[in-house]
């Protein structure tokens, strides 16, 4: 039978799939090593494989290898992909917000429009809305956190921009979708908007306004992407993922494969060379049929 009492931690000799159990047996207990049913349950559990950011990273990788690789960074190459990569997903969560906005907006009748051509050569808005027989141009901007020096062509461009259009008044903004206050003030004769204010432009009351940037806070989805950054964890599906569903050629992982500073950083986060190996193995193997 099976003694309840408290087991000593053994962990450092253990590998990752291993518990010990205490069993008595003619009256002397023993110690035995056994196959993890709890870890072997979490280990299904992370068998799915998260393309869309494995695809990301091995591009994101690829494209700034050489910024990644050069030594006068301050941090390890492993720490560079990481901080990169995730910086690199911030800047891209701001298209995904443009389109959440315009979503929030057209729920409620709001007409957005391709801007005309003659107008974009002068600047292009992220949204152009036609409202109660006016144009309103919105430079949607996440946080207000910039050095602005590097902004003064696009401040610029916008005190240019017409202001009329066929007749009708255009309204030209710069918005910020968070609260935070920053550098930007309307001294530049730009008009600014923060948080809830750009809803303000399109209905009266304010608990409306407030309701609606609510709505569109909720929309942005937080993602924990720490586990992509593990590829020896869960590899052999990766590999499968990579190879057989992603819609990719074997050969067009040629680039990847024959790069040696791409190696070296897919080797910063395969730290047991399993991931690494499988990759080549399987490319060098679907490349000869």
């Amino acid at each position: 039978m099976r003694n309840e009492e408290k087991i000593p931690n053994l962990s450092h000799q253990l590998s990752e799939n291993e518990d010990v159990i205490c069993v008595t047996k003619n009256g002397v207990k023993v110690y035995v090593v056994v196959e993890s049913k709890t870890k072997r349950k979490a280990a299904k559990k992370v068998s799915k494989v998260d393309g869309f950011h494995l695809l990301g990273l091995m591009d994101y990788i690829y494209k700034n290898k050489s910024s990644i690789l050069d030594p006068v960074n301050g941090l390890s190459v492993y720490d560079c992909i990481t901080c990169g990569y995730k910086q690199h997903l911030n800047s891209l969560n701001g298209n995904k917000m443009e389109a959440n906005f315009r979503s929030v907006l057209e729920d409620e009748g709001i007409t957005f429009l391709d801007e005309p051509y003659e107008l974009s050569r002068v600047k292009k808005f992220d949204h152009f809305i036609e409202f109660n027989g006016e144009y309103y141009c919105i430079e949607q901007k996440q946080k207000d956190n910039h050095d602005h020096r590097k902004d003064i062509g696009e401040i610029t461009a916008i005190k240019n921009f017409p202001d009329e259009y066929q007749g009708k008044k255009i309204n030209k903004y710069i918005w910020f979708v968070s609260n935070d206050k920053g550098k930007t003030s309307n001294s530049a004769s730009v008009n600014v908007l923060r948080g809830d204010e750009v809803f303000g432009l399109f209905f009266n009351d304010e608990a409306e306004c407030e309701r609606l940037y609510r709505k569109l806070l909720n929309k942005n989805k937080k993602k924990d992407v720490e586990a992509v950054f593990d590829l020896d964890s869960n590899y052999e599906n990766k590999i499968e993922f990579l190879f057989r569903h992603c819609g990719k050629k074997p050969k067009e992982y040629k680039k990847f494969i024959t790069n040696d500073d791409w190696m070296t950083c897919m080797k910063s986060l395969s730290k047991k060379n399993k991931f690494a190996e499988k990759f080549v193995e399987t490319y060098n193997k679907l490349a000869e049929q």
